[in-house]
């Protein structure tokens, strides 16, 4: 049977896109009762257009996938879910045909949803830091570099895509707990759909939220300063922002924005996001709820003591995870530790240390078949043994 719709939930970025799919996965069965083919559960889009110098057959080659579910489809509807979309779409009619073209399907429709501006932006910066960009520091000029101008323009953005594909074939919908048809995504998404919400529809478990506050942020910042960029990526900061995550400080609110920020960056917004509230779902008020006497509170700030605390948990963390390895490891790490000790040490020093990692070394021979290759990972180990070790020894110094 040949599909005779095709349903694109489009994103945005940071709007519950992995938890969605999750639960698509898991109800496919559940999906195709009624009427809805879901694709496999890998990004099936995330690629098409991972870079505007893409020839038109590497792109059509991508879409092949998505051209031969629909043709096979055993039902009418065929739904794909990828947040790149609305970046890799918005303000590029061309991209637009070129699915029409692709994928042959008489009809489109846009599932998209929108978040709350301030909210955004603050999400999609600890992303950046989290992937070992260096971003200028935090605030709403920060938009200019990570996002296309009009990006936060929900009108404009709204009314390109129902421009392209019919404002009949756009669905909208406000990531916004207070807004959720059924108090959560996976039922507003099926209402999304046209489905009505039953027992039989399974969500999968919650994640953790790790995300982090404006302290560990300007920890991180400050740290991408110095560690060495490769290819333009952070790659031992990469790693350890996984540890620092785990040892957050996390408050009920992870803002970033200072309370006069955030009001004058959503008075900015506002009369775009009433008029889209009006347009697109008929509604004659605001878009979204508004920020919480939380969220109006001014961001956790880094003092010496925040950073003294992190810096000592850091080494807990790694003291524990040596003791947890077996001996051969943490000799061999031993050693590479002496080594750089042996570099900075005056003559006197020097000697003793070399007859340590001697008797390490020797130690080391016997079981030389043991070191690690892949852990405790060599970034990770050189951030932590050479720039951690040096931060505690110089903060130690400055309480005294």
């Amino acid at each position: 049977m040949q599909s005779n719709l095709l349903i694109m939930h489009i994103g945005l970025h940071k709007t519950g896109t992995t938890a969605l799919q999750e639960f698509l996965s898991l109800n496919r069965d559940q999906l195709a009762r009624h009427g809805i083919v879901y694709g496999t559960k890998n990004h099936l889009l995330s690629e098409c257009w991972p870079s505007d110098d893409d020839s038109d057959s590497l792109v059509a080659e991508r879409w092949e996938n998505t051209r031969q579910a629909i043709a096979s489809a055993t039902s009418e509807t065929v739904l794909v879910s990828n947040e790149s979309l609305s970046t890799r779409l918005y303000g590029n009619p061309a991209r637009i045909d070129q699915i029409r073209q692709y994928v042959g399907s008489p009809r489109i429709k846009v599932i998209l949803y929108l978040r709350r501006q301030d909210t955004h932006l603050e999400s999609m910066y600890r992303q950046a830091i989290r992937g070992g960009k260096r971003v200028i520091p935090f605030g709403t000029s920060a938009i200019d570099e990570l996002f296309h101008p009009n990006y936060y323009d929900y009108e404009t953005m709204v009314d390109f895509f129902a421009e392209q594909f019919g404002k009949e074939n756009i669905i909208v919908r406000c990531y916004d707990k207070k807004a959720f048809v059924g108090g959560n995504l996976f039922t507003d998404f099926a209402d999304a759909l046209g489905i009505q919400w039953d027992d039989s529809f399974k969500s999968p478990p919650r994640g953790v939220n790790t995300s982090m506050d404006a302290r560990l942020m300007e920890f991180m910042l400050r740290a991408n300063a110095t560690l060495p960029e490769e290819g333009g990526q952070l790659r031992e900061f990469k790693e350890l922002i996984d540890v620092v995550e785990k040892l957050h400080f996390t408050p009920p609110e992870n803002k970033l924005l200072t309370p006069r920020q955030r009001i004058e960056f959503l008075r900015s917004c506002e009369a775009g996001n009433n008029a889209v509230a009006v347009k697109y779902l008929g509604k004659d008020g605001p878009l979204f709820s508004p920020p919480t006497e939380a969220q109006l509170s001014p961001p956790e700030q880094l003092t010496f003591e925040d950073l003294y605390d992190l810096i000592l948990r850091l080494n807990d963390c790694w003291c524990d995870g040596l003791g947890a390895v077996p001996f051969p490891v943490y000799n061999y790490l031993k050693m590479q530790h002496l080594k750089r000790k042996i570099r900075h040490a005056p003559p006197l020093k020097k000697g003793l240390l070399s007859l340590q990692l001697a008797l390490h070394g020797l130690l080391h021979g016997i079981k030389l078949y043991v070191v690690p290759t892949r852990w405790p990972g060599k970034s990770l180990k050189k951030t932590i043994m050479r720039y951690i070790t040096k931060d505690i020894i110089l903060t130690n110094r400055k309480k005294g």
